[in-house]
Formats: structure tokens, sequence, C-alpha cells
């Protein structure tokens, strides 16, 4: 892009700092109420840093934590995200950051997403969902059956059903979608490759197994495994969704995860 030209982007906030949160041993954390406002200033001044930075960028929406709805990053109840969103559409306004929406609540899997969009409807006018200017959830509904791209689709096409009751007109986004069954479909069948599981030469794909351990990577080893992709990605489309974004288009070098199309080094069979 020259100088002159404007990007574009969606921001998101992986999960508030550790010090606005309550963990255990395990690592498993949830949000405290009592640092909404500070949580609120701290959304705000990272996106002024942000586009202070970058004055070529045009941050449309922020999400404003991973997957609340488990305590791997930061769990939130509904009650507590709704208020959160209000603070946070304040902090923002007071802060001239009037243009950017905010989408959430970005939970697991679409089957999730109901008791937030409740939460927020019981404190918004009737027939929107003010402050949220989005509606966001990750697809992966599939993680649990031999792949079914129908249940998948019927998965997310329940949960923007869901939200059409409340708003009719309010953008429905897929934060995260990808393939993430346990299962992949090889010539010998459907081999498990989750959690646990040590790579082997009959056993295909990738996945985050948190050990620090790599499988294969799929998007190498298995042709199908982009083929997979698009087949989630056609099973959200079908249901009507605003857009979805992939996770993720490569696998980075600091962290352990291999769900991209292309292995760290770059290979890719797409």
């Amino acid at each position: 892009p020259t100088s002159s030209s404007v990007t574009k982007v969606l921001a998101f906030a992986w999960r508030p700092p550790l010090n606005y949160l309550s963990c255990n041993a395990q690592n498993l954390c949830v949000f405290k109420p009592s640092r909404t406002e500070d949580y609120a200033k701290f959304i705000a001044s990272s996106l002024l840093v942000i586009l202070e930075l970058c004055p070529t960028l045009r941050i449309s929406h922020v999400e404003l934590s991973n997957e609340v709805d488990i305590s791997d990053f930061a769990y939130m109840s509904p009650w507590i995200f709704a208020k959160l969103v209000s603070v946070v559409r304040k902090t923002l306004d007071a802060n001239g950051l009037n243009q950017i929406g905010i989408f959430g609540p970005g939970t697991t899997t679409a089957s999730r997403v109901l008791p937030y969009v409740l939460a927020i409807s019981a404190q918004a006018p009737k027939g929107s969902l003010a402050p949220l200017s989005a509606v966001s959830f990750h697809s992966w509904d599939d993680k649990t059956n031999i792949p079914n791209f129908r249940e998948l689709s019927n998965s997310v096409s329940r949960a923007v059903d869901h939200v059409r009751e409340y708003s009719a007109t309010i953008p429905i986004m897929v934060t995260e979608y990808g393939y993430a069954n346990p299962y992949l479909n090889t010539q010998d069948g459907y081999l498990p490759f989750k959690h646990g599981i040590e790579a082997s030469a009959n056993v295909g794909g990738c996945y985050n197994n948190h050990t620090k351990k790599y499988y294969p990577d799929a998007e190498v080893n298995h042709a199908n495994y982009p083929a997979h992709v698009l087949a989630s990605f056609l099973a959200n489309a079908n249901a009507n969704i605003s857009g979805a974004l992939y996770w993720q288009s490569q696998d980075p070098n600091i962290t352990n995860s291999c769900f991209g199309l292309n292995a760290q080094n770059g290979d890719s069979s797409v």
C-alpha cells in the first residue's frame, strides 16, 4: 500500500491482562468483574496506540476477548460480558473511537452463543443488540463427530436463527473456523489425530496437543485437509453468515499451534 492508502482491519483482544483475572493452578482463568472499567480503558488505550503507530489503519470492529465461554483464556458469564460491552462502548466513545464497533462474544462454538445474545438483548432496545455492533462466534462445532458438514451447517444456522430473533439486521461473523474434527479421512479410513496421540506414519493431520510435540503437518501430508477446510467454509456460508475468518493461514513459530494451511517453513500442498 502507498502511504496515503487506508487498510481496514478487525482488532482482537486475546484476553485481559493477568492481573484482571483469577486463575487456578491449571491456568484456567475467570475475569474479575471489579476490573471491568480498567479493562475497558485498557482496550481503548491499546486501540489508540495502534492507530497512532499505524495512521493508515482503519479499525472497524474490536472483539473484547477470545472464547469468553471457557476458562482457557478468560471466562465471562453472559451477564458480565454484557456489562463489559456496555462499559467498553462508553469508554471508546469518550476517547474519540466512536467509529469502532464491538463484536462478540466470540464463543468457542455456534451452539454456545445464545446465552450471550440473551444477556445483550436484555439491556438493548427491542429489535436491537446495541451496543454490540456485530455478533461473533467460532464454529468449532465439528470437534466430536466423524466429519459431518451438514451437521456443522445446521449448528451455525440454528445460531443465526437465534440471533435473528433479537435483531434482523446485525452482522453475524464467524471469527474462527477451520477443520477441528478429531478424525481425518485417510486412505486407511477415519483415524484419530487429536490430543495425546503421538505422531506416526499412519496418523495424519495436525492438532495443537499442548505438549509442544508436533504432528505431521496436515496441509503437507494430506491433501484432503484443505479440502475439508473448504467444506467447512461452505458449511458456514450456507448458514447465511456475514463473513468468516479462517484459523489460521500459516502456523506461527511462536506456538505449538498447527491449524494452518501452510506449515511453519511455508510448505503447503494447497
